[in-house]
């Protein structure tokens, strides 16, 4: 069964804050799936990245951090309930609020496990990065993954999208 975003917002359980997403299946029934709460720029579920890679991926996220952009990487080892990544992408984006007030986050997400990745942007960027631009990222990630250089795939689109976003913010 899978599995549609109708609205979002923010509940407290326990201790932890999580978004709380209202979906809507194939067969009409609505279900509520958390997501839990981000840890920063990484959120390595799957366990991909060493210490030192999520050192060297951080240090290279807050080095190109432009102006309001919030940038942030997911790993995953599922998927579902979504009906596919990119609208984990989406739900996960809205439910972090990554970007919120100005529509500039950025949001990295990939499995290795499922051999899925996007890269999910905020409207305000929208209008400055073309599509083709972000399935350019992608595929430079895909390019290392496949040789199972995750760290080197994700640090080969953080500076590829630092020299997209000098070029928008020339012009």
């Amino acid at each position: 069964m899978k599995l549609t975003i109708l609205i979002s917002s923010l509940c407290i359980l326990s201790t932890n804050v999580h978004a709380q997403l209202l979906l809507k299946s194939s067969d009409g029934k609505n279900d509520m799936v958390a997501i839990p709460i981000s840890k920063g720029y990484i959120n390595d579920r799957e366990k991909i990245f060493s210490e030192t890679e999520k050192n060297q991926i951080r240090d290279l996220m807050i080095k190109f951090r432009f102006d309001s952009n919030t940038i942030s990487i997911l790993t995953v080892a599922e998927i579902d309930p979504f009906e596919n990544i990119q609208a984990l992408a989406v739900a996960y984006a809205n439910g972090w609020e990554l970007g919120w007030g100005n529509k500039n986050g950025v949001l990295f997400v990939f499995s290795k496990s499922k051999q899925k990745s996007t890269v999910q942007i905020g409207e305000a960027l929208a209008k400055k990065i073309s599509t083709d631009q972000l399935n350019y990222l992608d595929r430079l990630m895909i390019q290392q993954f496949v040789q199972n250089n995750y760290a080197q795939g994700v640090i080969n689109a953080l500076s590829e999208l630092n020299q997209i976003l000098i070029q928008t913010n020339k012009h």
